[in-house]
């Protein structure tokens, strides 16, 4: 406690006291926490191996064989998926975080730079876990959009894996771990959403193994295990924001196990000696958060209220029934196999019934969290596995009843499962109308600056975008800055003018006055687009000189 309370003083502090220096801190430090976590997360499950294979050994080979089958239906339908982002301009912003990280070891959004280096940046104000895991991918595969999206696809695909691994650690039944996981295999969200660069799916997968690796350890007591869980736990953290709400069922679920003294008395001694480096690696998120809530996140009322409790609790409770988005046969097996575990096993409904209910009602608090608003629907991710591991009690209850009457009553099950997915392909293989603008406006751009010569510096409200695929680029606000100007002049000839999506947009969004620019220097068009079905244009000019 005394840490905490320490952490918790020193932060605010900081944070009021040296604001220029504590971003000069993350920057660095933030990369850094998740570099040490994930190499101890690696390290640890090596040194672990034979106690998860323990674990795990009793489940019999023709499982195994099942859930390698439900992973490669998982992974082909996430591969066949139309890759796109979905959310504009966030996911550009996360692939050129992780090229910074790749190229400085910096958490840095590029506003003028060039896909080897950057000159101008700020701190962004989103978690980095999945740009950290992005700039690996990068590492390995090299920097591009391609990776960003395959990157989510594996993220996607391999989450039904240890939903399976969830699944059976909570009721030791290798049927209801393998519903569970076909279920979540065929969340048709999660399908689309492991299909573009977001942080959702990252934030999924690490949610479901920092559960995992907590259970083990109530179950196992073995201080390795908890070394695990802690540095999952840190990395969990750095995902989304809200999944610091993961450690309410957490504890929920700690006491419920029973004789909690007991258990830290166990190991408290040990890992007294490792607290400290766990609030060291956490100190630098905490101040990024406490950064990060100085932002206006795109409201300039209430981010977070009470009176968008109503209006979004009637439309997230009627996504999950309306059989649009989320299959609703999904949910009423879900309820039977919730009803089912509250008879049957009420600590399995005591923790994943928290683990519902602490992501579904975060964002019902929130301005832009209702299911329907724009690409929002993606919030419902973050309930999806324990939705989909009731509803694997559930249609194992099912087959229970069915077998009574039929032969191979599982059969039925796998059945009524890929029917009532079925209705929802076309649904998956369609690019949305919603950000449809934002889409052809980034799809344009991009078309357009493959053509420029490599020297050209192209000046946009989105650099990250042009970046990422291997262009020079700065913010807009740039071309104001008469000094900047004539420096770049002297380093190039090509400057580019991007007249693009937010510059069709009114104040607040359109804040450089981007028509101002035809009257300040002498512009050739390169090419423009107009979206059809709206009085959308967007244009790149060549920038000539300026207007005396």
């Amino acid at each position: 406690m005394i840490f905490l309370l320490a952490e918790y003083f020193g932060i605010n502090y900081l944070s009021k006291t040296y604001q220029t220096a504590i971003v000069d801190f993350l920057i660095y430090s933030l990369p850094l926490s998740l570099l040490i976590s994930f190499s101890a997360i690696l390290v640890l499950s090596v040194m672990n191996r034979y106690t998860f294979a323990r674990k795990f050994s009793k489940v019999a080979k023709k499982t195994w064989i099942a859930l390698l089958l439900i992973f490669l239906l998982g992974f082909s339908l996430r591969a066949l998926t139309p890759q796109t982002h979905r959310i504009y301009f966030d996911e550009d912003i996360f692939e050129n975080i992780a090229q910074n990280i790749l190229n400085s070891g910096r958490a840095i959004l590029c506003n003028y730079g060039t896909p080897s280096g950057c000159e101008e940046y700020i701190l962004n104000k989103q978690p980095n876990s999945y740009s950290f895991l992005l700039a690996i991918t990068y590492a390995v595969f090299g920097v591009s959009e391609a990776a960003a999206f395959w990157l989510n696809v594996f993220i996607g695909s391999v989450t039904t894996f240890f939903i399976f691994m969830l699944a059976y650690i909570i009721f030791k039944n290798e049927k209801i771990a393998l519903y569970s996981s076909l279920v979540f295999t065929l969340t048709p969200l999660h399908i689309i959403w492991s299909a573009t660069a977001a942080t959702e799916p990252s934030m999924v997968l690490f949610v479901v193994l920092a559960a995992i690796s907590f259970i083990l350890y109530l179950e196992i007591k073995k201080i390795s295990i908890l070394l695990l869980f802690s540095f999952l736990l840190i990395f969990t953290l750095q995902t989304r924001y809200e999944s610091l709400l993961l450690v309410i069922p957490l504890l929920i679920l700690f006491l419920l196990y029973g004789k909690p003294v007991r258990n830290l008395e166990l190991h408290g001694k040990k890992f007294l000696l490792i607290f400290p480096l766990m609030l060291i690696l956490l100190t630098p998120h905490l101040l990024h958060l406490d950064y990060a809530n100085k932002d206006s996140w795109g409201s300039s009322g209430e981010k977070l209220s009470a009176k968008y409790l109503g209006f979004n609790l009637s439309i997230n409770t009627a996504f999950f029934l309306e059989n649009t988005r989320y299959p609703a046969f999904f949910t009423l097996v879900a309820i039977i196999g919730a009803i089912y575990s509250l008879i049957n096993n009420r600590k399995a409904f005591v923790f994943l019934g928290s683990l519902f209910t602490v992501f579904f009602t975060v964002y019902l608090f929130f301005y832009a969290g209702h299911y329907n608003a724009g690409v929002d629907a993606k919030y419902s991710l973050a309930v999806a596995p324990p939705l989909a591991v009731f509803a694997g009690l559930g249609f194992f209850f099912l087959e229970g009843k069915i077998g009574k009457v039929l032969p191979n009553s599982y059969i039925v099950i796998i059945l009524s499962i890929l029917i009532a997915f079925s209705f929802f392909i076309p649904y998956v293989a369609t690019i949305w109308k919603e950000s449809f603008a934002a889409r052809e406006y980034h799809d344009f751009a991009l078309r357009t600056a493959e053509k420029l010569d490599p020297n050209c510096y192209i000046f946009s409200h989105v650099p990250s975008m042009y970046i990422v695929n291997g262009k020079n680029s700065a913010q807009l606000w740039n071309l104001n800055a008469p000094q900047k100007m004539k420096n770049l002049s002297e380093k190039t000839d090509c400057i580019i003018y991007d007249e693009g999506y937010w510059c069709q947009l009114p104040a607040p969004y359109n804040t450089v006055g981007c028509q101002n620019f035809h009257s300040t220097y002498n512009l050739t068009l390169i090419d423009r687009y107009a979206v059809n079905g709206s009085s959308l244009v967007f244009s790149l000019y060549y920038v000539k000189n300026k207007i005396t």
